[in-house]
C-alpha cells in the first residue's frame, strides 16, 4: 500500500511539472500566427514603411513598397526635388514632399526663362524651349518684327511681341517703310535695289515730286500725283 502511494505521488508530481509547459507559464503560452502579436503583420504596434523618391525622374515621393511607374519626360522643376526635396510621411499619413521655402521658391518663385525670337523668318516670339517649326514663306510684315519688335513675356505669363505704336503702324501698312533706292533714286521699293547708273531726265521728277509709299496692294511705289505725272511726261517728251 505504501509502495503504491509513493508511486502515485511520483506520477502526480511529474504531471504537475509538465502543466506549465503545456498551458504556458504565467499566461505566456503559444499564440497562433493570427493573434496580432508583434512581428506577425498585425496592426497592433505596427509602423508604416519609409517614404522614398520614385518615378523615372525622381519627381514623386511615395511609400517605399509602392511601385510607381511614370513617363520619362524631363522637366526643369524635377531638379528642384533632387536639390531641395525632403521626402517624408506627413501628418495625414501619406508620403509627400515637405513644403519648404527653398522648394517652393525653386518650383514657382524663380524667374522664368526669357522669350526668344523663333520661326524660319523670325516672325514668332516663343518660349526658349519651344521647338516650333514654321514654313519659310516670306511676307513683308515679317520685317516689321525685326525692325520694331520687342519679344517679351507679358502680364499673362505668355511670350509675345510688345504692342508698340511703331510695330502696329508697320503691320497695318503691310510691311516696313518703303525706301528710295536705285543708283539715281528712281525706284521706290521695300528694300535697296541695285541698278545701273544711266541717267534719265525724268529721274529728277522723283526727287522733286515723288512720294515713296506702300499702296493699297501692299507693294511699294511712287504715289500717282498730278505733279509727278506732269513732270515725267514733260521730261520724256523733251
Amino acid at each position: 500500500m505504501d509502495l503504491f502511494s509513493k508511486r502515485h505521488r511520483l506520477v502526480v508530481g511529474m504531471l504537475l511539472l509538465f502543466v506549465p509547459l503545456l498551458t504556458g507559464a504565467k499566461g505566456k503560452g503559444c499564440q497562433s500566427p493570427g493573434d496580432g502579436g508583434p512581428g506577425n503583420g498585425g496592426s497592433a504596434g505596427g509602423e508604416p514603411g519609409d517614404c522614398r523618391p520614385t518615378g523615372c525622374s525622381g519627381q514623386i515621393c511615395a511609400d517605399a513598397d509602392d511601385e510607381v511607374v511614370t513617363t520619362c519626360e524631363w522637366r526643369e522643376e524635377y531638379a528642384c526635388f533632387d536639390k531641395f526635396g525632403v521626402c517624408e510621411r506627413g501628418a495625414s499619413g501619406e508620403c509627400g514632399w515637405r513644403e519648404t521655402p527653398e522648394l517652393e521658391a525653386c518650383l514657382g518663385g524663380g524667374e522664368p526663362a526669357p522669350c526668344v525670337v523663333g520661326g524660319c523668318s523670325g516672325q514668332l516670339c516663343v518660349e526658349a524651349d519651344n521647338d516650333l517649326g514654321t514654313t519659310c514663306e516670306w511676307r513683308e510684315e515679317y520685317a516689321c518684327y525685326q525692325e520694331h519688335g520687342v519679344c517679351e513675356r507679358g502680364e499673362s505669363g505668355e511670350c509675345g511681341w510688345r504692342e508698340t505704336p511703331e510695330l502696329a503702324a508697320c503691320l497695318e501698312g503691310g510691311g516696313p517703310p518703303c525706301v528710295v533706292t536705285g543708283c539715281s533714286g528712281q525706284i521706290c521699293a521695300s528694300e535697296d535695289v541695285a541698278t545701273d547708273c544711266q541717267w534719265l531726265e525724268e529721274y529728277a521728277c522723283y526727287d522733286k515730286h515723288g512720294v515713296c509709299e506702300r499702296g493699297a496692294s501692299g507693294e511699294c511705289g511712287w504715289r500717282e500725283t498730278p505733279e509727278l505725272e506732269a513732270c515725267v511726261e514733260a521730261a520724256a517728251g523733251d
